[in-house]
């Protein structure tokens, strides 16, 4: 099967979730002089042509090539005058976790349907490589896929490949390891800075749809005392375990053998603003590395010229409390 952009997968996503509308809708009356109940006409999508040649950039030279097969195998007529099938989500998607014979991985879909809905994938696409070619596969797709399947468990390239093919009729064939290789190692230090611009720049707008839930945003209450308005943030050190020696693998402190990377995450909303890959023999207390670590995770959420309205509390775990006063101008200093 040729390989085609997330465009085709989300169209293709379309057209199965029009299916099950059009079982589901489609009612049609009995007869007057039939009082048994009314018969329920059996509509299916019977085929589709979606890989149509070129780049699909929803032009009308591309969609013309594109079609679906309707059959209707009951025995009555149903008029399709009114339907139309569409190229997005469907918004009528409801979720519930409290039913039997659940199976976790079907989950993730809605991580990325959420990437999708706030608009990460497509400002992605602007700052990611991108092409023309038939055989193109949508850089920023392909790693808010790459993402999806660190989520459910990948630990290399090759498994977050396998782990995509359980969503290839939502998302398309998965992107191959190979492909996945060729966009990390282009991505450079530039490029990094312009996705983390990308991801502050998203992140306010979602913090900006949870203000507006009945519940607020997510302030956390301590010792009884509600913080609004504080952001308080957590940073910590953890263990990775290799199997094998890896770029950057070393010795740890507890014994093993990987990495001890560094993270700073949002204790609101239980966020990871920003983490450093580090060796295994990363000390859990340098300062240098903290530091870079939080100017990180203070580009999520201030601007270069904006000051915190509020306090801003720094939490750093195995450590004494760390209180720092965020400067964005200039310099920043822990204090004990």
């Amino acid at each position: 099967m040729s390989a085609f952009t997330s465009v085709t997968a989300r169209r293709l996503a379309a057209v199965a979730l029009a299916a099950g509308a059009l079982v589901s809708v489609v009612t049609l009356p009995a007869s007057a002089a039939d009082h048994a109940r009314p018969e329920r006409s059996k509509v299916q999508i019977s085929a589709v042509q979606y890989d149509s040649p070129g780049r699909d950039d929803r032009s009308n030279r591309s969609l013309n090539r594109e079609w679906v097969e309707i059959t209707n195998t009951g025995r009555r007529a149903v008029n399709l005058d009114c339907w139309t099938l569409k190229d997005e989500w469907d918004r009528g998607l409801s979720v519930t976790a409290d039913g039997k014979g659940l199976v976790g991985h079907a989950g993730v879909v809605l991580l990325r349907r959420l990437a999708d809905r706030v608009g990460l994938t497509d400002a992605l696409a602007g700052v990611l490589p991108s092409g023309t070619a038939s055989s193109w596969r949508d850089r920023a797709a392909a790693l808010v896929g790459l993402v999806v399947a660190t989520a459910l468990g990948a630990t290399n390239l090759l498994e977050a490949e396998q782990l995509q093919h359980h969503h290839g009729l939502l998302f398309g064939p998965a992107v191959s390891d190979s492909t996945l290789h060729r966009l990390l190692s282009t991505t450079d230090g530039t490029r990094r800075a312009q996705i983390a611009k990308v991801r502050q720049r998203v992140r306010r707008h979602v913090w900006t749809l949870l203000h507006l839930r009945p519940g607020g945003f997510p302030y956390l209450t301590v010792a009884r005392r509600h913080l609004k308005g504080w952001i308080v943030l957590d940073m910590d050190a953890t263990v990775i375990t290799a199997a094998s020696r890896k770029q950057g693998a070393a010795g740890t402190f507890k014994g093993t053998f990987g990495f001890h990377p560094l993270a700073a995450w949002l204790a609101n909303t239980d966020e990871c603003l920003a983490m450093e890959l580090r060796e295994g023999n990363a000390g859990a207390n340098t300062v240098a590395d903290h530091l870079r670590v939080l100017d990180a995770a203070l580009v999520q959420i201030l601007t270069r010229c904006e000051r915190p309205s509020s306090p801003l509390p720094v939490r750093a775990r195995r450590s004494a409390p760390t209180r720092v006063c965020p400067c964005p101008t200039g310099p920043r200093r822990p204090a004990s």
